[in-house]
This record gives structure tokens, sequence and C-alpha cells, in this order.
């Protein structure tokens, strides 16, 4: 039982660290080219009005779950930020794709290369993680 107990505990960190890896790249990547990103999510009518705090919020959210994803002490509740933030983008893409007059393009995203299909597969995927990795952190610390 020990053993098993072991390997979900190596999932969770390991799901932890994936996340923050990404969010921190991500960030950084927004922040780099800012002007870029800024500009993109202006392109967007659903973010009219808001388009300069949330070119500041998200790398900082990012920024910010990338650093508690480190923590043990934070970490459950780090992948919940992270399961949210994903949402968030998903939510938005879907919202560009279906209700916005301009749909920028995705050259500032994690992925460049990637369109807005392949994101939204892609961020399917990290909320599969992210949910496996609160299920395991969740089991760890009621245990």
């Amino acid at each position: 039982m020990i053993h098993i107990e072991k390997i979900k505990q190596t999932i969770a960190y390991s799901i932890s660290m994936v996340l923050a890896t990404l969010f921190l790249f991500a960030a950084t990547t927004k922040l780099l080219n800012y002007r870029e990103f800024s500009l993109q999510l202006a392109q967007a009518s659903i973010l009219r009005g808001y388009t300069d705090i949330v070119a500041w919020m998200v790398p900082v959210a990012e920024l910010v779950v990338s650093v508690l994803l480190f923590f043990k002490s934070f970490r459950l509740q780090a992948l919940f930020a992270s399961f949210g933030l994903i949402v968030l983008f998903t939510t938005y893409i879907l919202l560009i794709l279906n209700f916005s007059d301009v749909v920028p393009c995705s050259c500032v995203g994690v992925i460049p290369a990637l369109g807005w299909t392949d994101h939204i597969l892609f961020n399917i995927a990290l909320l599969a993680l992210a949910a496996l990795g609160i299920f395991y952190s969740k089991n760890m610390a009621s245990e």
C-alpha cells in the first residue's frame, strides 16, 4: 500500500511541476512580448475596455500560480487555481471563436504553432492533468 501512495504522490508532484513550468513559460512569453500580447487582446471585442488590466493580470496570475505549485503547503490550492485558469483560457478561446468580430492569431500562446482548435484540445488535456493532480493531492491530504 505504501508503494501505491508514493506513486500517487510522485504523479501529483510531477503534474504540479509540469503546470508550474507551463505557467512560468506562458507568463514569461507574454511579458517579453507584452506589446504584441496586449494588441492581440485588444482585437477581441469581448475584452474591449479591459485589455490593459487583462494584459497584466493574466501573466501575473500565471506567475503566482506557478510559484505556489512549487510549495507543498500551497500545492492543492495552486492546482485548483491552475484548473480555474485553464478553464478561463479555454472559455476565452471559445468566446473568441464564436462571438468575436476578429479572431487574433494564437502566435503568443504557449505553443505558437498551434491553431485555436489545437489550443482547445491542449487545454482539455491540461484540465485532465490538473484534475488528476487535484484528485491525488486531495486524497493525500485527507489521509
